[in-house]
């Protein structure tokens, strides 16, 4: 636990240290199935994404500028074999 080993080794850092500054990806010209935008106003409606990932609706989408969020890649390190 991040906060425990703050505690145990006396870490002035906060759990912001912690996120990797390129994790936030905006894709403004990403292209989705329009049967999606049917979802885009629910919320943590999950979806798989054709050899891209696992990705949940944004709080902040809507019908007009839907928000998808990754949340598990399907590509990485282990995956390139």
């Amino acid at each position: 636990d991040v906060e425990e080993e703050e505690e145990g080794e006396g870490g002035a850092g906060s759990w912001l240290d912690y996120i990797n500054p390129d994790s936030l990806k905006v894709e403004a010209d990403a292209l989705v199935e329009p049967s999606l935008l049917a979802f885009a106003t629910q919320p943590g409606t999950s979806f798989q994404f054709q050899r891209v990932g696992f990705f949940t609706v944004d709080l902040d989408s809507s019908a007009k500028k839907p928000v998808f969020n990754r949340v598990v890649p399907l590509t990485g390190p282990r995956a390139i074999m």
